[in-house]
């Protein structure tokens, strides 16, 4: 969850605190995807695996990242909110 945060606050922060997105515009998704799920039969793809095939200099960055190959299905959302959101609580 920490890293996830961070990753919002740099995109919406931007590499010099300027460039970076709205915070109304960065949803922060949680996701669960059962074990027992097929990986083929529901596409699912582990992007640092994905990374180290097409041999990205730093694959383990995708570490906690997966690939739909079609849009996420909304059973396995667990909770979605916006950056701003967050920020707006004092985050």
């Amino acid at each position: 969850i920490v890293d996830t945060l961070k990753r919002a606050f740099d995109k919406h922060y931007g590499d010099d605190y300027r460039d970076g997105e709205s915070a109304a515009d960065i949803w922060i998704a949680f996701i669960e995807v059962p074990h027992t799920i097929s990986e083929s039969a529901t596409r699912i793809h582990s992007a640092k695996e994905l990374a180290e095939k097409c041999e990205h200099p730093e694959p383990n960055k995708f570490s906690h990242e997966v690939v739909f190959e079609w849009a996420i299905p909304e059973k396995y959302v667990v909770h979605k909110v916006l950056l701003q959101t967050l920020m707006k609580r004092g985050l």
